[in-house]
């Protein structure tokens, strides 16, 4: 795709921005008010300049907006451009509430979402939203760093240790950590079935099935731990387990048994991956004092965003697309 009018606006600003929040970020530990504002301030500009110039030469701007996703209304992409940014606002503040990021790293990622023209959404799942693409590399990009920092420190440790049997511990504690996490992987499968028979029954086409699996991860991801140890009670676990086995046996005997059997599959040995390196490595790195080195988070945001220009999409769409 040939650079247009908004890359020339709009692209540099960004690489100014991203730099200089990456630098204080580091340095000072800080992101600065002077770049929020100067970004919003650039990104009003860079519009409200390239609509006036639309409205005096329309016949010059025209083959440059290249942007697949406002169909060359100009007016319904500052629209969509606007309720983009207005979505990553809010969820950049609930991410703060909930104590995930600081409040610089929120401000930071609503205004990289408004300078980034909406072409590099290319392929999205949220059509109000698709800067949740930008969120998502920017959080892949972040876990994969930190899981491989974290693996490799553990990896030296044991290799340095003099004790003979601290592999079997650590093989020992990441199978009881396993053990654990059965109620939530059973709950896990409850839900993803549930998913895939409404999918199945309403037809719903692979982005609505995509979006629909992305919702019940977050909930996982939020939620998860109070259903995990609400499964810790007998009586509850009991009932769930009777439940779950009647389910999963009507599966078995429904017309949808083979995408069943193939999304069962592939979930185990999802939760699998994802649990090690969510549940597994950070216990045992905490168990042996073993820390993942930090980097700011403006760093990973400009990552994110440059693994997002690239893509045009997100990690997850290419695997799931």
């Amino acid at each position: 795709m040939k650079p247009d009018i908004l890359d020339l606006a709009l692209v540099p600003a960004l690489a100014v921005i991203c730099a200089a929040t990456s630098f204080s970020d580091s340095r000072e530990g800080k992101i600065r008010n002077f770049w929020i504002l100067a970004g919003l301030a650039w990104a009003v500009l860079a519009y409200g300049g390239v609509s006036l110039y639309r409205l005096y030469a329309p016949y010059v701007t025209e083959e440059l907006l290249l942007n697949t996703l406002f169909a060359g209304s100009w007016p319904r992409l500052l629209l969509l451009t606007a309720v983009n940014s207005l979505f990553a606002l809010v969820c950049g503040f609930l991410l703060f509430h909930f104590n995930l990021w600081s409040a610089g790293d929120a401000k930071l990622f609503f205004v990289l979402v408004l300078l980034l023209p909406l072409k590099y959404y290319f392929r999205h799942y949220i059509p109000l939203f698709p800067a949740f693409n930008l969120f998502l590399n920017t959080i892949t990009v972040a876990a994969v760093f930190v899981w491989a920092d974290t693996a490799w420190k553990l990896v030296r440790f044991a290799r340095a240790s003099t004790e003979k049997n601290l592999w079997r511990e650590m093989a020992g504690a990441s199978l009881e950590k396993l053990k654990n996490a059965a109620g939530l992987m059973l709950l896990a499968g409850v839900l993803f079935s549930v998913l895939m028979c409404v999918t199945w029954f309403f037809h719903f086409d692979k982005r609505v099935s995509t979006m629909l699996t992305l919702a019940a991860m977050i909930a996982l991801l939020f939620w998860g731990g109070d259903a995990g140890r609400k499964l810790e009670e007998e009586p509850f676990r009991r009932r769930f387990r009777v439940f779950a086995g009647l389910f999963f046996s009507a599966l078995l005997l429904s017309p949808v048994r083979l995408q069943f059997l193939h999304m069962a599959l592939i979930m185990m040995a999802t939760f699998f991956v994802l649990y090690l390196l969510v549940g597994i490595l950070p216990s045992l790195a905490a168990k042996y004092g073993i820390g993942a080195d930090d980097m700011p988070f403006a760093a990973w945001i400009t990552i994110g965003l440059a693994s997002t220009m690239l893509i045009k999409g997100s990690f997850l769409y290419l695997i799931f697309f």
